[in-house]
C-alpha cells in the first residue's frame, strides 16, 4: 500500500511541476498517469541509421508472414487454455503477469535494462522497416504508464494510409520479428555458454546450508548436487522426487562437483515422514558453465539470459495477438476493411480473457 501511495505522490508532483514548468516546450507532455517525452535526437537517430542497416532490417520484417499468424493461433490458444485451468481450479499459473518495477517484479537494475533494451529494439525495428518502405518517422521517444517505461516511434499517417496492404503488414510485424531475433540470439549464447542447455541441467545448486541441519559443515554454497546415493540428479524436480522417498534416520549419500558426502537425515519440517538433508537449493535448472565462471556468477547470467529470452518471446506472442492496440490487431484491422465492431469484439474477449485470468491469480485464495 505505501508504494501505491509512493506512486500516486509522485504523479501529483510530476503533474504539477510538468504545468508550472510548461514542459511541453521541451517535448513534454504530462497528464494524470501518463508521461510522454517525444525526443527529437532519438528520431534523428534513426532517420539517420545507414541505408544497409535499413535494408535488413527491412528484409527481417518479412518473416512475419509466417511468425504473425503462427504466433496469433499459437497465443490465443496458450491464452484460452491458461484461463480455463484457473477457471476449473487445475492450476492458478496466469496467463500472462505485466512486467511493473515494484509491483508485480522486485527493482534489479539488470531486469529493467532487459525491460528497456526489448522496448528499443521493438521500436527500432518498426522505425527502420517503415522508413525502408517510404513511410517517414514523425516522433520517436520515452513514455511512461503509472509505472509501465516504455519507448515508441511514430509514423507520419499520411505516408501510413497510403502504403499498400504488405507494406503496412511488415510495418506492423517488425517490432515483434525484432524481439523473436533477440529471443533467437539470446538462446543460441545460453546454449554457447553452458553445456547442456536446454535439455540436459548439470544437477542442482546449493545456495547455503541451513545452520543446525544435517548438510551444516558438509556441503558449501556453490557446491552442485548430482546424484543421491548413486541415482544421478540433475534437476531440483528430480531431487525433491528422490527426496519423497528417503526416511528420517537414513543415511543418504550425496554425491557433488567436490566429491561424495555423506549425511544423516534429520525429520522434514513440512513431513515428518521424509528425510530432510537442510539446505537451501536453487530450484531453477542449473546449466555447467563452458567457461570459468563462479557458481553464483554463473547463475546469475544464466537467469538473466533465460529472462531476456522468455521476455522477449513473451512479448512477440502477445503483440501478434489480433486484438488492438496490439500490432496483431492493426494487421487484423486492414483485411476487415472498416468492420471494426468485429475488431473490437475480438479485442474485448481477447483481453477480457486475459484480464481474468490475472484477476483469477491475484485474487486471495488464489
Amino acid at each position: 500500500m505505501s508504494l501505491l501511495i509512493y506512486l500516486l505522490l509522485l504523479w501529483a508532483a510530476l503533474y504539477l511541476f510538468g504545468n508550472v514548468a510548461k514542459l511541453e516546450r521541451y517535448g513534454v507532455e504530462i497528464d494524470p498517469f501518463i508521461l510522454v517525452w517525444r525526443i527529437g535526437r532519438l528520431r534523428d537517430l534513426i532517420v539517420k541509421t545507414p541505408g544497409r542497416v535499413r535494408e535488413a532490417v527491412s528484409k527481417l520484417s518479412t518473416l512475419g508472414y509466417i511468425l504473425a499468424p503462427l504466433s496469433a493461433i499459437f497465443g490465443l490458444w496458450y491464452l484460452a487454455s491458461k484461463t480455463v485451468n484457473q477457471v476449473l481450479g487445475y492450476s492458478n499459473q496466469p496467463a500472462a503477469i505485466p512486467l511493473i518495477p515494484y509491483v508485480t517484479i522486485p527493482f534489479d537494475l539488470a531486469l529493467i535494462v532487459i525491460i528497456v533494451v526489448l522496448a528499443v529494439v521493438h521500436e527500432v525495428f518498426h522505425g527502420l522497416t517503415a522508413l525502408s518502405l517510404g513511410v517517414r518517422v514523425k516522433n520517436a521517444g520515452l513514455a511512461v504508464l503509472f509505472a509501465l517505461i516504455g519507448f515508441f516511434v511514430e509514423l507520419e499517417d499520411e505516408d501510413l494510409k497510403e502504403a499498400p496492404r504488405n507494406k503496412k503488414f511488415r510495418i506492423y510485424s517488425a517490432g515483434s520479428v525484432g524481439n523473436y531475433i533477440v529471443a533467437g540470439i539470446t538462446f543460441m549464447l545460453i546454449a554457447s555458454m553452458f553445456a547442456g542447455f536446454p535439455k540436459d541441467p548439470y544437477g542442482v545448486y546449493v545456495v547455503e546450508p541451513i545452520r543446525g541441519q544435517p548438510s551444516e559443515n558438509v556441503l558449501k554454497p556453490g557446491d552442485v548436487i548430482i546424484a543421491l546415493n548413486g541415482t544421478r540428479i540433475r534437476s531440483y524436480v528430480e531431487l525433491a522426487r528422490y527426496m519423497l522417498g528417503t526416511r528420517p534416520g537414513e543415511n543418504l549419500i550425496i554425491t557433488t562437483d567436490r566429491g561424495n558426502f555423506t549425511v544423516k537425515l534429520a525429520e522434514n519440517p513440512r513431513n515428518k515422514s521424509t528425510g530432510f538433508m537442510g539446505v537451501k537449493l536453487y530450484t531453477g535448472d542449473y546449466y555447467k558453465p563452458r567457461i570459468n565462471l563462479n557458481g553464483e556468477l554463473a547463475v546469475k547470467i544464466y537467469n538473466y539470459l533465460s529472462l531476456n529470452m522468455w521476455i522477449n518471446l513473451g512479448l512477440a506472442m502477445f503483440n501478434f495477438l489480433p486484438a488492438l492496440p496490439a500490432d496483431g490487431g492493426k494487421i487484423v484491422e486492414m483485411y476487415l476493411e472498416g468492420r471494426k465492431k468485429i475488431l473490437y469484439a475480438i479485442s474485448i474477449a481477447v483481453w477480457g480473457t486475459l484480464g481474468l485470468s490475472m484477476l483469477l491469480f491475484y485474487l486471495p485464495g488464489g
